[in-house]
């Protein structure tokens, strides 16, 4: 009991835990803000057009959705020196995937796993070892943090005797949702707590399904282009991309480690239908055993299935998930929050199952224990090539001041955009 009350939420505490969170996001990736650069669509979309369009491009749409608080960090960065935005860029990024990575650490979350410092110590295993390249520090890819969060503050649940509307935390949701596009994927969800949710929260899942709407006219008024749409894959393709993604990508990688992924896949033992079989079985046996959390651990399988599956055939990039090797292990990490994110979340109500609160700090070392590979394996994140930002930076000012337009080396390597 003192144990846990050492570990007892309060505001201070949570701040604490998010500085932390974000130094580790930095930690990780040490040339995040050491020597920053663009990543992708950071330069080639949100810099390019907010440059072309200023404020308009607040609103403007990329692939067929929104993705307003990039284009508003995007904005905000115009203001400063083109050789900083980078650093610019990054800072907001960290910052913000601290928070979101914090969230969970929240009181309102003590009906999926009840302990305080159990909760906080899943928020630090969730920075420290899943997968994050291409995402830790780069605004392009803010947007999948971001929709974890979301989620989570769908299915938050206040103090009984609170009385007052979740006016910050429906913002926060509604905000995320014209972000990270895939939050529609929660729309079931959102529907689902109006129906049976606390009726202060009904403001949060009315958020949710604002934005997912929204999301959808966008995507139908201005639809992304033909090299964007859809691939077509059968139905088994895209359950083997999808069983060997959640197994090798997201579970295996977050706890064993990126190292003993590839050494399973190469030899192919153990078999990936035993891993997803045993998987399976973990996930039955929580569903059978939590009836207090059962939906959410229903709802936490069909989201994180839905969010690999559905931009995986959207993009056309199913292919390339058959299996994995020395190659791809480092490829598309973004599709893979959300799992590793509930994977963490199973071995904490699988721990809170098994252990007595009397054992509280048994709890925490088997946590330890279960990522130890997986952070040992994949802290340290290979940094961007160095692409000479500060050549290129003054080969954009002295564009931008002619008006002559010039291609930009951006990574990933042998990628350019046109500037302005």
């Amino acid at each position: 009991m003192r144990q846990e009350l050492l570990g007892q939420w309060s505001p201070r505490k949570h701040a604490v835990l998010a500085l932390t969170l974000i130094l580790l996001y930095f930690w990780r990736r040490p040339d995040a803000l050491s020597s920053p650069q663009f990543y992708s669509e950071d330069l080639c979309i949100f810099f390019a057009e907010q440059v072309r369009y200023g404020w308009a491009s607040l609103l403007r749409p990329y692939n067929g959705y929104e993705s307003f608080l990039l284009r508003l960090i995007a904005l905000l960065a115009g203001l400063v020196p083109v050789y900083h935005q980078p650093l610019f860029y990054s800072i907001c990024t960290l910052t913000l995937q601290g928070v979101a990575g914090a969230v969970f650490y929240l009181p309102g979350f003590r009906h999926l796993v009840a302990s305080d410092t159990l909760r906080g110590t899943m928020c630090l295993a969730y920075v420290a070892a899943s997968p994050a390249f291409e995402i830790a520090g780069t605004l392009t890819n803010l947007q999948w943090p971001l929709m974890v969060a979301a989620l989570l503050l769908l299915v938050y649940e206040p103090a009984v005797d609170s009385r007052k509307l979740p006016v910050f935390r429906a913002a926060c949701v509604f905000l995320c949702g014209l972000t990270a596009a895939l939050l529609v994927l929660a729309v079931p969800v959102a529907i689902w707590r109006i129906w049976r949710g606390p009726k202060r929260e009904r403001l949060v899942a009315l958020a949710c399904i604002v934005a997912s709407l929204i999301q959808v006219c966008v995507y139908f008024l201005f639809p992304p282009p033909p090299a964007a749409s859809p691939g077509r894959y059968t139905l088994p393709q895209v359950f083997l991309a999808v069983s060997s993604s959640l197994v090798y990508r997201s579970v295996l990688y977050t706890l064993a480690g990126s190292h003993a992924v590839l050494r399973m896949a190469e030899t192919g033992f153990p078999p990936l239908v035993l891993l997803a079989t045993m998987l399976s079985g973990w996930v039955v046996w929580l569903v059978w055993s939590l009836e207090r959390q059962r939906i959410y651990i229903l709802g936490a399988v069909y989201l994180s299935a839905a969010s690999v599956a559905v931009p995986l055939v959207a993009r056309d990039i199913l292919k390339y998930f058959y299996t994995v090797d020395q190659q791809s292990i480092w490829y598309a990490h973004r599709h893979m929050v959300l799992p590793a994110a509930v994977t963490l979340l199973f071995l904490g109500l699988t721990l809170e199952r098994t252990i007595s609160p009397a054992r509280n700090w048994l709890r925490l070392l088997c946590l330890a224990l279960a990522v130890s590979g997986g952070v040992a394996s994949n802290f340290r994140l290979p940094a961007l090539a160095d692409l000479h930002w500060a050549r290129e930076a003054a080969r954009i000012e002295a564009a931008l001041s002619s008006g002559m337009p010039i291609d930009v080396q951006v990574n990933p390597p042998g990628k350019t955009c046109s500037i302005p």
